[in-house]
């Protein structure tokens, strides 16, 4: 009977949430953020609580942020859309700054609306969104650290943002410094500890719990890295080969034998065919004795 109320609420929701997705994608951009603005005034309400045990309702309930988010940026509309999704992004941020200790499994849905936002066409789209994930690391990191691979695959998002322009590259760059922040902050026990004190301790999996436990959070986070070995900009390549570097040899100390033999065959090892194999441009030289440029 005690569940009773909840699951009628799921239901209930799931009519509403379509309802909001569809006005977040109105033709009208006007209409499409009153239905955002409208969904933020909701969201602050119900984020006034904790989360449940075992409940996920965050996570349902945010939802059609993303899904207008998305809507926006495949439907035509030039500036007016884009508008829509930069709102979008700055209801998130208010979300996070206002109710960061109460967000439990909703981060999954602040972090895929800030991931989205790293290739976004509109640069101040993706530079808002990139600055709402800078505040998350700066001053909640120990909330989110429950949805720590969430976090470090939004930031990878950013990594990979597509373009050639200096403030992209820039981004990029800048990127890479937060997952090296968050391989120091999963090395010196701030995750595993904040993780161990949260309700969901058991659904995550913590360093403690052995070598494949360990690996399961670090994974996304030398994958990455190891991914952007290859980018084409030389500059993003070399950096994140330099941040490699560094995570694994200050940040890994403790990884057992067979974590290192699955770091080695699934993240080093392709990153050194990939470097003989892709297509980006590399410095040479036209005789061996030549320096290259």
């Amino acid at each position: 009977i005690a569940h009773r109320p909840r699951l009628a609420w799921d239901r209930m929701w799931r009519v509403l949430a379509a309802h909001f997705a569809r006005a977040g994608a109105h033709a009208n951009a006007d209409v499409a953020r009153y239905a955002v603005d409208s969904l933020r005034q909701l969201s602050l309400k119900f984020l006034s609580k904790e989360e449940l045990k075992a409940f996920t309702f965050q996570r349902a309930f945010l939802r059609p942020f993303e899904r207008v988010f998305r809507a926006n940026r495949d439907v035509a509309g030039g500036a007016s859309r884009a508008d829509v999704r930069e709102y979008v992004v700055a209801c998130v941020d208010v979300l996070v700054q206002a109710r960061a200790a109460n967000l439990k499994s909703g981060w999954r849905s602040i972090l895929s609306v800030l991931g989205a936002a790293a290739g976004d066409g509109e640069p101040r789209v993706a530079a808002l969104a990139f600055a709402s994930l800078g505040q998350i690391m700066d001053n909640h990191l120990e909330a989110v650290a429950v949805g720590v691979v969430d976090l470090v695959n939004c930031a990878v998002a950013f990594a990979s943002a597509p373009g050639r322009d200096e403030a992209t590259t820039a981004m990029a760059r800048a990127a890479l410094a937060k997952l090296e922040r968050c391989g120091r902050a999963l090395a010196d026990g701030t995750i595993r500890d904040a993780v161990a004190k949260s309700d969901d301790a058991k659904d995550q999996a913590a360093p403690a719990g052995g070598d494949g436990a360990q690996l399961e959070l670090w994974w996304p986070l030398l994958l990455g890295l190891a991914q952007r070995v290859a980018d084409p900009r030389e500059v993003v390549r070399n950096g994140a080969l330099s941040t490699l570097r560094r995570v694994l040899e200050r940040d890994c100390g403790d990884f057992g034998a067979e974590t290192w033999r699955l770091v080695f065959r699934g993240v080093l090892f392709p990153s050194l065919e990939s470097a003989w194999t892709d297509d980006a441009p590399r410095p040479g030289s036209t005789r061996p004795t030549d320096a290259a440029p």
